[in-house]
């Protein structure tokens, strides 16, 4: 479908662009015709002047119109083109070999020009027509052979085929272009650029859906209803968009995939698709950067006189199934699996602990010691039997 609309928008921009070229082309025959004596011809030339400069301001001002502007090629360019030369058969002393070479020339630039369209079947109907009218010529001049209407059909069936080789090429480009930016836009919600443009390199195959380790980070903004219930809906989504963006930019900066937003959430991990052998440790870089960068965020929010944001962060490492899922219609790249919700409830839990980050066990030991870590008591959640261990973490050790 995106092809079709590219290849439409192609096409209208064409008729623009080819009344452009038969206007100046037909100005300078014109001038020609004047400056060389041309007498016999300067009639029909002018005439089509004044119809290319009609065709011109007709695209110009009845857009609409645009893709039906093509058939002027049949009913204005190949009629002017054989009368001029049909005056120069009559008036010149040309010979006739002469004239009927230069016709084919111009009638295979008529059929070549029905490429501007983009249609196979203004190309095929206009060079039987184009047949037909060199037939014609050669009757009227006394010269038909079967020599000159195979060297005819030679010529406008090779046009048609340049013509249509052409279209299908074109055709195939507008499709793979389109695909590829829709594809591109599609990888670009969920990684970052470098990651996205190495998918796309390497086929969606790469996102293919598996289970795996992963590191599973939730961001949530804390008191996010009451500040809603505060503000205009429009003043909501405009600083919920800052947020949201400023955010999703820490995330790309530590190599996380993008899962989706969750209201005012953020559910973001790492491990997937690519290997990320340090994926807990980037978990928890990322989770530090996104605290650390609520500073400038919230600076820019007090000069508004608007309320500082409080971020809870919940990371935890586990197994997830990843992939493509949902109907054809509404795929999504996600995770799912229990990693995702014990994330999910550990960053609930950050608001009764009292700290910004919270990381389980099983994360902190797959980060490494390379953070300052502050273990906690260990927390309840919902879905599991025993307490899991936790830990907070303020910055990167020495940092």
């Amino acid at each position: 479908m995106g092809g079709s609309r590219a290849f439409a928008r192609e096409r209208r921009s064409n008729a623009r662009r080819f009344a452009e070229v038969r206007l100046v082309a037909t100005v300078a025959w014109a001038c020609s015709a004047i400056l060389l004596g041309w007498r016999p011809q300067q009639g029909i030339i002018l005439v089509y002047l004044g119809l290319a400069t009609l065709l011109w301001l007709g695209v110009r001002r009845f857009p609409r119109y645009l893709e039906a502007s093509f058939w002027g090629i049949g009913l204005v360019d190949l009629p002017m083109l054989q009368l001029a030369q049909w005056k120069a058969w009559v008036g010149a002393s040309d010979s006739a070999s002469y004239l009927l070479g230069m016709n084919n020339a111009l009638l295979g630039l008529v059929v070549l020009s029905t490429g501007f369209a983009l249609r196979l079947s203004l190309t095929l109907t206009l060079a039987v027509v184009c047949l037909g009218a060199q037939i014609v010529m050669l009757v009227g001049m006394g010269e038909l052979s079967a020599s000159r209407v195979i060297a005819a059909t030679l010529v406008l069936g090779t046009s048609a085929g340049v013509v249509s080789l052409l279209r299908r090429q074109l055709l195939r480009l507008v499709t793979v272009a389109a695909t590829e930016v829709a594809a591109r836009g599609r990888m670009q919600r969920y990684f970052s650029p470098a990651v996205a443009d190495r998918i796309l390199e390497g086929g969606e195959e790469e996102v293919r859906s598996e289970h795996r380790v992963i590191t599973v980070l939730v961001a949530d903004i804390q008191g996010f209803t009451a500040l809603a219930a505060a503000s205009e809906a429009d003043a909501v989504v405009r600083w919920l968009d800052d947020y949201l963006g400023v955010m999703v930019e820490v995330i790309f900066q530590n190599g996380g995939t993008l899962d989706k937003f969750l209201g005012d959430g953020v559910l973001a991990w790492f491990g997937a698709p690519g290997d990320q052998a340090d994926h807990a440790a980037r978990a928890v870089r990322c989770a530090i950067a996104m605290q650390a960068a609520l500073g400038p965020l919230n600076e820019r929010r007090a000069q508004s006189r608007l309320p500082a944001l409080h971020m809870g962060v919940g990371v935890h490492t586990g197994r997830a199934l990843v992939g493509d899922i949902g109907p054809r219609q509404r795929r999504e790249y996600t995770a799912i699996g229990d990693a995702v919700n014990v994330a999910s409830r550990v960053e609930g839990l950050t608001r009764s602990v009292g700290v910004g980050i919270l990381v389980t066990g099983s994360a902190r030991d797959a980060a490494g010691d390379g953070f300052a870590w502050q273990r906690l008591p260990a927390q309840r959640v919902r879905g599991k039997e025993d307490a899991i261990e936790v830990w907070s973490v303020a910055a990167l050790a020495g940092g």
